[in-house]
């Protein structure tokens, strides 16, 4: 009796889809499957930390696994961002990069053992902060104008203080000298708690605040704002001007933190992250705990954060070439 040909071909086939279907069925797990780690730059109890702790609490409920906030503070947040770019791309860790170290820095420092834009991979944007401009509540000077009139009239007699060369609060600070042609004295301390000790004891006269450092003292009167460090008036302080409506377009300078993972991690992961921390930071409960801490949520898709990256990292070049600032 012979077999028909159509049944050997089908009797074929059904063989092969027996043999492949186990291999099928072994496809690789979901991600995650174990706790997932966001490096911080700076350490316990800094703006950052305190901002990430409250996100992770979330965002383990959004990828059903513990997150450990692991920090990892030194050398302007290099110490932390070296660390995380030399890690396999598993999506295991994350870095919680900030305007410091993923763009200033690059500029800032001789070497660095890390490329911001080259190792890393973008994966949200996660809040924007700016800087105030502030006094304190006893000081002479209630307007930048009167800022202005007082540094033309007396060269080097008002001066400013950041936590160190090279920080953000003296990028800014040294950007408005070189916009306004003024002649301010830069005062670098080790540590943001010393700037406002000595700022609230009239040692210095200025200093450009972050808004989440600034805004709980605005609020309790022991400071005043002059400015802040955008086109319009933030939400939180509508009774301060922007730089820009002062007629210094050029200081609408906004600081950010954004989510990032080493370079070589597969797209699939860093888009799970992506929806993970969207998820986090766009909650009532995170909004409900940041808002008042100065904080303004902006999440982002992925190829929005990786141009954040590359786009900030060339802006803030320019602002610290305008600056002079160095560190070798």
């Amino acid at each position: 009796m012979k077999h028909c040909p159509m049944s050997r071909l089908l009797r074929i086939a059904l063989l092969f889809c027996a043999l492949a279907s186990p291999a099928a069925s072994a496809q690789a797990p979901a991600f995650p499957t174990r706790p997932v780690t966001v490096v911080v730059p700076f350490p316990a109890g800094a703006s950052p930390d305190v901002t990430m702790r409250v996100v992770a609490s979330r965002l383990t409920v959004e990828l059903g696994q513990p997150v450990i906030v692991d920090n990892r503070p030194g050398a302007g947040g290099n110490i932390g961002a070296a660390y995380v770019a030399k890690l396999p791309g598993d999506g295991y860790t994350v870095f919680l990069g900030t305007t410091g170290n993923l763009a200033v820095n690059k500029a800032l420092f001789a070497s660095l053992p890390y490329d911001p834009v080259r190792d890393f991979a973008g994966v949200t944007t996660g809040y924007q902060t700016w800087n105030i401009l502030i006094v304190s509540a006893s000081s002479h000077l209630n307007t930048v104008q009167d800022v202005l009139a007082d540094a033309r009239a007396n060269p080097g007699k008002l001066s400013f203080g950041s936590p160190g060369n090279g920080t953000i609060g003296h990028l800014v600070g040294a950007y408005f000298k070189l916009l306004t042609k003024t002649d301010l004295t830069h005062v670098p301390y080790k540590g943001q708690n010393l700037v406002l000790q000595d700022l609230l004891a009239g040692n210095i006269h200025l200093s450009f605040e972050t808004n989440a450092s600034a805004i709980p003292l605005i609020r309790g009167g022991k400071v005043r704002a002059l400015a802040v460090t955008s086109t319009a008036r933030l939400p939180d302080l509508p009774d301060v001007p922007g730089f820009g409506e002062l007629g210094m377009p050029e200081l609408d300078v906004q600081g950010w933190a954004v989510f990032v993972v080493p370079a070589s991690t597969p797209k699939p992961i860093v888009q799970r992250l992506n929806q993970a921390l969207v998820a986090s930071l766009e909650s009532a409960e995170v909004r409900e705990k940041l808002t008042p801490m100065g904080v303004r949520i902006r999440t982002s898709s992925v190829a929005d954060a990786q141009r954040n990256l590359e786009g900030e990292a060339q802006r803030w070049a320019r602002i610290v070439a305008a600056s002079g600032a160095r560190i070798e």
